[in-house]
């Protein structure tokens, strides 16, 4: 399994007495520049998000409230030789949507929402602890389920990584969908728990 540190070595990554919420944040944002060596959730930053050039895009949001623990950018038909994006046969174009996945109060979750109004091709889906699940679909989400609506979102998979290749099917890699998504969120939030909670004495 991955080796997070000792109690001590965690406190020491992840601040000795956190006294308010953005020192949480300081430790996020400190990861995205390399300052924190690890997360629970994370060990090192792919090197696409450094090529993509977003890691001030992801500090800012750090920053603000959005703990962000698995990103990719946008690719649009690079070449499966690519250094940083590419992968299986050679001739091949490889394409990625834009994700990221993050923690947030639920007023930084509002305001989300109201902000994604502007872009209707964004896909919002959220989990609290309790399981009780917010979502907004875009646009082409929505027309492309017609009156099955969120019944049928909850089966939906999406592609997120897919490649064309001469003579073989288009290859989707990396999918996401809502079941395997609600399975995470309860490994994600029990990681605050066991792995960083636990090194803090209770009501600190």
């Amino acid at each position: 399994g991955r080796r997070l540190g000792s109690m001590a070595e965690r406190r020491n990554m992840w601040g000795e007495a956190p006294a308010a919420e953005e020192d949480v944040f300081d430790v996020f944002e400190g990861f995205i520049w390399g300052r924190v060596p690890r997360l629970p959730w994370c060990d090192q930053i792919e090197s696409e998000t450094v090529d993509a050039g977003l890691l001030a895009p992801l500090a800012r949001l750090n920053h603000n409230g959005y703990l962000t623990i698995n990103s990719q950018p946008r690719v649009n038909g690079a070449s499966s030789t690519h250094a940083c994006y590419g992968w299986g046969p050679e001739g091949g174009r490889v394409y990625q949507k834009a994700y990221l996945e993050f923690f947030c109060s639920p007023l930084n979750l509002d305001r989300l929402i109201a902000a994604v109004a502007n872009f209707p091709q964004v896909t919002v889906q959220a989990f609290n602890r309790a399981g009780e699940r917010r979502s907004v679909l875009s646009q082409h989400r929505r027309e492309a389920l017609g009156a099955e609506g969120a019944s049928e979102d909850e089966r939906h998979v999406t592609a997120v990584t897919w490649g064309v290749f001469d003579g073989m099917e288009v290859l989707q890699p990396t999918v996401v969908d809502l079941q395997a998504f609600e399975v995470w969120k309860e490994e994600a939030f029990e990681m605050w728990e066991s792995t960083w909670m636990s090194i803090y004495t209770e009501g600190s």
